[in-house]
């Protein structure tokens, strides 16, 4: 391939996806465009994938929870007081908006405190 025609290329990709940006929204532009993502998955007590979502990379993974907690394909049984459902989560996750999204969904939030970390290796 010469170098014009991968000029050429190019800006056909740009177009089309101008075109797309239009009809899809200006956010499915932007992930396309950047090709970079990141998936935020979900996982039961074993490792096994129950929710995935993926979304540009720029985005924060705090405000991927609700979408991901969303996505769940699996039928979830009703946490009670004697079985209530836990969510371990990384000091990434460690706000409040995080916290009363699961709890709106019904999880326990077990997430390590910014900080925590860095006072245990201080010790």
């Amino acid at each position: 391939m010469n170098n014009n025609s991968t000029t050429k290329a190019r800006l056909t990709h740009i177009r089309l996806t101008a075109i797309l940006a239009k009809v899809l929204g200006a956010e499915w532009a932007c992930f396309r465009l950047t090709k970079t993502v990141k998936r935020s998955l979900l996982t039961e007590g074993h490792g096994i994938p129950i929710g995935l979502v993926v979304a540009g990379a720029n985005r924060n993974d705090m405000k991927l929870v609700r979408e991901t907690i969303e996505s769940i394909v699996a039928e979830r049984p009703e946490p009670t007081s004697e079985q209530p459902q836990g969510m371990c989560l990384d000091k990434g996750y460690d706000f409040q908006e995080v916290r009363d999204v699961l709890a709106e969904f019904g999880f326990t939030a077990h997430i390590r405190a910014r900080g925590e970390e860095a006072q245990a290796i201080k010790r």
